[in-house]
């Protein structure tokens, strides 16, 4: 009897001792496995997830939570690759934006060294005299002379204007959060901020011949941000209007934050409404325009945790910002 319990006692033993043999083969199977397979992952350009031929919970769950993290590394890659395109398409414009105004300068002072007669040594600021200084200047010269010193100048307001819009864009992005998180706790009224931007363009707007139509709740509207930031998103989106507007301008601000601008503009379609907030993005009717106004809006925007949209129907442009 006893040596039927010994030999029971064996047979379980070595059962036993098969099984761990075969569960420890398997289990350094799967290792292996996810070992070479996580390796593969990283060194190659591929979305594929692991497997592991072992049916073993834990060894499952293992790969299973690898790939979890394998998903986020491959959407971080994506989005990575595309910022990457993007920011190699802005640089591309940008270099045409600035090549375009230089390339204008050159030219016409090479016209107004033509008409000049290459007057080396001669002071440009005293045109009007050089008809009766033996330079043989004529009236309708020196009209081509202004004419092309004003195209000058007006390309050298867009250079002007396109690094100064520059740099605020970078100041912003480099910007530090803890700066941001004690500007966030800043209560701030949209009434009164609409009300001070819109008296500071309303000259600008005029000039345009853009008679501006303003709805606003009589309580205050507040919202918990930057009145700095409030303020440059406000101006950025009426100089947008004054790029794009065919003579209106409705401003709407709700009590619950949300403020509309709409006005027509012929000169836009859906497609070039959806491409406003790309950095750089231009649209050709829109003289001196660096692309970037909007994008700083909706940047501020989305750093305050609100939400900026545009929308085109029936040939009005309308712009929505919600304020936390």
């Amino acid at each position: 009897m006893r040596e039927a319990v010994y030999c029971v006692l064996v047979w379980i033993l070595i059962c036993v001792s098969g099984y761990l043999s075969v569960k420890r083969y398997l289990m350094r199977k799967a290792v292996r496995e996810i070992r070479e397979g996580f390796r593969q992952k990283l060194e190659m350009e591929t979305n594929t997830l692991l497997t592991v031929s072992v049916r073993d919970k834990e060894m499952c769950r293992l790969a299973e939570e690898i790939n979890i993290q394998l998903r986020i590394l491959y959407r971080q890659r994506h989005l990575y690759q595309q910022g990457d395109r993007k920011l190699k398409e802005s640089v591309t414009n940008l270099a045409h934006d600035i090549r375009t105004p230089l390339t204008a300068i050159c030219g016409y002072l090479e016209l107004i060294e033509e008409v000049c007669g290459h007057p080396s040594g001669q002071d440009m600021a005293g045109l009007e005299d050089l008809s009766g200084n033996g330079v043989g200047l004529q009236s309708q010269d020196l009209e081509k002379i202004r004419r092309y010193l004003a195209i000058i100048e007006n390309r050298v307001e867009v250079l002007k204007n396109m690094t100064e819009e520059l740099f605020q864009y970078s100041s912003m992005l480099s910007s530090a959060e803890e700066s941001d998180r004690q500007e966030s706790e800043e209560e701030v009224c949209l009434n009164r901020v609409l009300e001070e931007i819109i008296s500071a363009y309303y000259a600008v707007l005029k000039m345009h011949q853009i008679e501006p139509s303003v709805r606003m709740p009589e309580k205050q509207v507040i919202c918990h941000g930057s009145k700095n930031a409030v303020s440059r998103i406000f101006e950025n989106v009426i100089s947008n209007a004054l790029k794009y507007s065919d003579g209106d301008l409705q401003i709407v601000l709700s009590e619950k934050g949300e403020v509309i601008f709409s006005n027509h503009a012929a000169g836009l379609d859906e497609v070039q409404t959806g491409r406003l907030f790309e950095r750089f993005y231009t649209v050709e009717n829109a003289t001196k325009s660096t692309g970037l106004g909007l994008s700083i809006a909706r940047e501020l925007v989305e750093r305050m945790g609100g939400r900026m949209e545009a929308a085109y129907r029936q040939g009005m442009l309308a712009i929505m910002i919600r304020l936390p």
